[in-house]
């Protein structure tokens, strides 16, 4: 915009200091256009904050701190920016795939589900936030979090907008316009062909999460611990290399910290964001060994399927092999079977023989 006025008189400072535009400051202008530039220039500078409120709570996604009632919480680099990625969007579902993708580069090889359940019980921990009636951070079974509580960003002058006054908003040249439409048209048509190429996309498979607890061992001798725990460890190996696109399963460290918990399926599955569960125990059975096996939903914390499988006694470190695969070979076609599928499931005795060929 070509203008010769660059004096800003007293009324329009005050204008851009306090952001209320009334008739008396437009006529104690000497240029409109000045005016317009100088509150303009103002509403820019305030536009760049990156403070948000919620609750007590004050948090600036720059200098990533926490603040509450002036006092500084403490809280990691890491539980802070999932915080940002989920203040950033308040009252969505913010899916676990996503918090990985924004969060963990695809070359850091950590274990995903154990660093992310880390990251949000220190966010409720600095927020005093409760995971069964949340406040602030909701946990979405299975999918992921959603920031529930009120967001407030710092405020923002759009009274110029709402309620122009005067010259301040002076006609736009009509070649301007032009190539805002255009501009407009043009990102119109880009979006609506980004949409009509993603739709024929293939949507990605849901990936199954299951979690393994360590086995009990039933035999009244401590000294056959390490059976039960060299049989869970065979299990978690095989089913995480069946199909590591369709079955996710839980890494062993941190399935392992709930050995001889007295959480529910139901409080397990969602802590560690699983749809199923596998537990079972092994016990002596005369000169064999017995390992009982039952794989569980945790929506409903029902039994889908369980199974007994012996095995001579001889060969502890052959029987932890042949067992862990016979399970596999059950927990495979109940879970990935699709409809129509040959191949169902077999008792354990079976099973069993299948995995010795």
């Amino acid at each position: 915009m070509d203008c010769a006025c660059t004096k800003v008189t007293p009324a329009v400072r005050k204008v851009a200091a306090t952001g209320r535009v009334d008739r008396e400051s437009v006529n104690q202008t000497q240029s409109s256009c000045v005016f317009y530039y100088a509150v303009v220039t103002d509403m820019d500078s305030r536009s760049s904050g990156s403070r948000v409120h919620f609750g007590e709570f004050e948090a600036d996604l720059r200098s990533r701190e926490l603040w509450s009632g002036g006092v500084k919480v403490r809280l990691q680099e890491q539980p802070f920016h999932v915080l940002s990625v989920l203040l950033q969007r308040p009252g969505e579902l913010i899916t676990r795939e996503e918090l990985r993708r924004q969060i963990w580069a695809d070359n850091t090889y950590v274990d995903f589900d154990y660093a992310l359940n880390t990251a949000v019980k220190k966010i409720r921990a600095a927020l005093g936030d409760d995971a069964a009636s949340p406040r602030f951070v909701e946990t979405i079974p299975r999918r992921g979090y959603r920031f529930i509580a009120t967001v407030d960003c710092e405020p923002h002058d759009t009274s110029l907008v709402n309620h122009p006054v005067g010259e301040v908003t002076s006609a736009t040249p009509a070649w301007q316009r032009s190539w805002r439409a255009l501009a407009f048209a043009s990102v119109v048509v880009l979006l609506a062909g980004f949409l009509i190429a993603r739709s024929m996309w293939p949507h990605p498979e849901h990936r199954i999460r299951l979690v393994v607890l360590p086995f009990d061992n039933l035999s009244g001798d401590p000294a056959q611990d390490y059976i039960a725990e060299g049989l869970t460890e065979e299990l978690i190996t095989f089913l995480g290399g069946t199909d590591p696109r369709r079955l996710g399963v839980t890494a062993r460290s941190t399935a392992n910290s709930y050995r001889h918990s007295r959480k529910t399926v139901r409080e397990i599955g969602e802590e560690l964001d699983a749809e199923y569960v596998l537990e079972g125990s092994m016990r002596d059975i005369g000169d064999q060994v017995r390992v009982s096996a039952q794989l569980i939903r945790v929506e409903d914390q029902s039994y889908i399927w369980a199974d007994d499988f012996d095995h001579n006694n001889d060969d502890v470190v052959s029987a932890q092999s042949e067992l862990a695969a016979a399970i596999c070979h059950q927990v495979r076609a109940k879970l990935l079977s699709k409809p129509g599928e040959a191949g169902g499931l077999l008792s354990g005795a079976e099973a069993a023989a299948s995995a010795l060929k």
